[in-house]
């Protein structure tokens, strides 16, 4: 059992006992989450208090065998070297589908056995155990055949009643999920959770909207908390990593997750349901949104119900439209066509290296493909392809070359570069974003 308490892990750990694990996914996920996943597998994805493959690896003690999608794999040994490619001898292996964001029993001490092969609704693959002798030929596929290999070989079965799995199907799918993942993930926590303690003592200045009986708070080391700062911790948990600043007059509502050296800039209104990954810039009004590593949004303007990849900048005054007016169902440009959502609040997917001018608006589900600069009057489209710059009267490609010269010089602002498989994957992108600009 790893240090982190059964009842707040996103994966149970007797889905792991006495087996190695392996992540795989599916090759539909390109059109389904991007443009998040273009630069990432999907088990990079931020939801909660970390990325899937952190919850998994909280939960088994382990680093997984990776098998991503195949273009991905040069990248993946870039990210995580450790993992490596040794096959255990003994035992089991659990296979996960990397979608999964959670699975997790609805009541910890009474659970039915977990079937040895488990799909959703649609047929696609969630979980699946095998002898490591049977797994060694499974383990030289990928993507989609792997999936179906354990499919086709197994007994496949439904999840079983009284377990909970979430699974992102669509883009849009951790976002609205992430307020129950948060406050599953920092409720009735310890005396530590990932390196922060309590908060006790409160510095000059700095309220808590409700001293008894509130959440916690929790704060890592070399945390500031300014004179002036609100923790809403009436509304749920509240998570501040190690070495982050919250600058006065601002307002932290739980459930929120603020990755290691954020900074949240005065004034800022970060409303519950939202999660930011490590050394993000934060300012303006922010509700249930994700933000993965390095992003900013530094100034005023709205933000909700929103997912960011990697690198991008907002300009001052970026906003967002989250809810309709006349408070319809929400649709959203999935693969070329539009997908109902089901939902009312609905905000914005932004892909890696993408960038807004100041002033700029974004309509009710608006997707921006990666390496993209938007400015100009007006809302741009609200599905906006990857490499594209311009706004509402005209977006056009822009050379790839641009892109990278951009995405260089942001970067080595926090002493960062791009690694030779970001760039394969940029280079890769670029050429089928171009091919269907053409037509070919």
């Amino acid at each position: 059992m790893s240090e982190f308490s059964i009842e707040n892990l996103a994966f149970h750990p007797s889905l792991f006992e006495g087996a190695a694990v392996c992540l795989l996914e599916d090759d539909e996920v390109e059109t389904d989450l991007f443009p998040l996943i273009v630069l990432r597998p999907v088990w990079d994805l931020l939801a909660g208090t970390g990325t899937i493959l952190e919850h998994v690896r909280r939960a088994s003690n382990a680093m997984p065998l990776l098998r991503p999608r195949e273009h991905l794999r040069r990248l993946c040994t870039e990210l995580w070297p450790e993992a490596g490619n040794e096959r255990p001898a003994l035992g089991d292996i659990t296979f996960l589908n990397g979608r999964l964001f959670e699975l997790r029993p609805e009541r910890q001490n009474d659970f039915p056995a977990m079937p040895t092969t488990v799909v959703d609704t649609d047929g696609r693959l969630l979980f699946a155990r095998r002898p490591v002798a049977e797994a060694q030929r499974l383990l030289n596929e990928h993507g989609n055949r792997l999936a179906s290999l354990l499919v086709q070989e197994g007994e496949a079965a439904d999840l079983p009643t009284g377990w909970r799995a979430g699974l992102a199907r669509q883009i849009w799918d951790v976002v609205l999920a992430n307020p129950e993942l948060l406050r599953t993930q920092l409720g009735a926590q310890g005396d530590e959770f990932l390196g922060a303690r309590p908060l006790r003592d409160l510095g000059a200045g700095v309220e808590v909207c409700s001293r008894r009986g509130g959440a916690t708070i929790f704060v890592g080391p070399g945390v500031k908390i300014h004179p002036g700062v609100v923790l809403g911790n009436h509304a749920g948990p509240i998570y501040i990593g190690a070495g982050s600043e919250i600058m006065p007059h601002s307002y932290l509502e739980g459930p929120l997750f603020v990755a290691p050296h954020c900074v949240v800039n005065a004034g800022t209104r970060l409303r519950g349901g939202s999660s930011f990954g490590p050394l993000c810039k934060l300012g303006g009004e922010i509700t249930q949104t994700i933000f993965q590593r390095y992003s900013n949004k530094q100034h005023d303007g709205f933000l909700g119900h929103a997912h960011l990849g990697q690198w991008v900048n907002l300009g001052a005054g970026t906003t967002n439209s989250n809810l309709k007016n006349n408070y319809a169902e929400v649709k959203v440009r999935v693969g070329g066509r539009l997908v109902e959502t089901g939902h009312q609040h609905i905000g914005c997917f932004i892909g890696d290296h993408a960038k807004t001018a100041i002033g700029t608006v974004l309509n009710t589900g608006t997707v921006i493909g990666i390496g993209c600069n938007l400015f100009d009057a007006g809302f741009p489209p609200r599905f906006v392809p990857s490499f594209h710059w311009g706004g509402a009267e005209l977006l056009v490609p822009v050379p790839l070359g641009r892109v990278l010269e951009t995405a260089r010089l942001m970067m080595a602002r926090r002493g960062k570069t791009l690694t030779e498989g970001e760039e394969e994957l940029m280079h890769r992108h670029y050429e089928i974003i171009i091919r269907k600009e053409s037509g070919a």
